[in-house]
């Protein structure tokens, strides 16, 4: 069987029946399955991995593979009950009379499941989370000094410590630029209320544990310093 010869054959069909999107998308991927198990002549895949990997409804499985078949690029074979459906891609359109499916048996069962669980299923979790990030960046718009200021002051501090605080949190998220850890911030008026919580820079002062505070609190009175 010829790679170069499926593909081939098959954009000769689609001239003349001009196959829809999915019908395309259907084929080459029986055609990567077909190679991912060293081109055995028959092979099978389970309907739900098909629909999951192509995005489509079972309905739109059956038409679509109907429509491949009765241009003579496959065939197939199911059994009422189970989802594990053989199929086999025709070279050309003779191949139609020789179709059988009396060695199936030589396809390794565990190959489809290492198929199912293996490296050709997508990282889904990955790219939803690779979307949700672009989404956040493409949300997200860094304040100006001023907005960030007026958000201060409308907390009800006075203008000089709402100045202060401003250019502390501004200059603080600026310089790292708007990231939290490994994320982009997504709301930075959240973030500016939490920094109300930051310890000021200049109320310097040092955590006494209460079981040493008395020995703290006496130390400048210790002769022994």
């Amino acid at each position: 069987m010829n790679y170069i010869e499926l593909i081939n054959h098959f954009w000769a069909v689609h001239e003349e029946q001009t196959f829809r999107t999915v019908e395309v998308a259907l084929y080459f991927y029986l055609l990567k399955v077909n190679n991912a198990c060293l081109w055995k002549k028959y092979f099978r895949r389970n309907n739900r991995k098909v629909e999951a990997d192509l995005g489509i409804s079972f309905n739109t499985l059956k038409e679509a593979r109907n429509n491949l078949k009765e241009a003579g690029l496959i065939d197939f074979r199911s059994i009422s009950g189970n989802g594990n459906v053989t199929y086999t891609l025709r070279q050309t359109s003779s191949d139609s009379d020789e179709v059988s499916f009396e060695d199936i048996d030589e396809v390794p069962v565990d190959l489809f499941t290492r198929l199912a669980t293996g490296k050709d299923k997508p990282n889904q979790t990955k790219q939803k989370k690779e979307k949700e990030e672009k989404e956040v960046l493409l949300r997200f718009s860094p304040p100006s000094m001023e907005e960030v200021k007026l958000y201060f002051r409308e907390k009800g501090l006075s203008e000089a410590l709402a100045t202060g605080r401003a250019e502390r949190f501004y200059h603080f998220y600026d310089s790292k630029n708007w990231m939290v850890g490994k994320n982009k911030m997504a709301n930075w008026k959240s973030a500016a209320t939490r920094s109300l919580t930051w310890q000021d820079v200049s109320q310097k002062s040092v955590y006494v544990h209460p079981a040493t505070s008395y020995k703290f609190k006496n130390i400048e009175n210790d002769t022994r310093w």
